[in-house]
């Protein structure tokens, strides 16, 4: 039965083969899958600045835009007294 099968160099060769090409994939699919976090995080930030605006447009300060608490009355009277809570 010499000659059936596979030496070991073949099998070596056709693994190394495979550990490249899957890889080369990785790296491949890797730039895109970046690009998306980078859009991801643009369009939050243009969240944030519209609702900084809004809030600047209704309060007339940024003063607690970042905030859990968005108490309007609260931000009214900061602006009003000149003091922070």
């Amino acid at each position: 039965m010499k000659g059936s099968g596979f030496t070991v160099v073949e099998l070596a060769v056709v693994v190394t083969a495979v550990t490249l090409f899957v890889i080369l994939i990785v790296i491949t699919l890797q730039s895109p899958r970046l690009q998306a976090n980078d859009v991801n995080i643009k369009t939050y930030l243009y969240q944030i600045m519209t609702l900084a605006a809004a809030s600047y447009d209704l309060n007339g300060s940024y003063y607690n835009v970042c905030s859990q608490d968005n108490n309007p009355e609260r931000s009214r009277q900061h602006r009003n007294t000149g003091k922070s809570d």
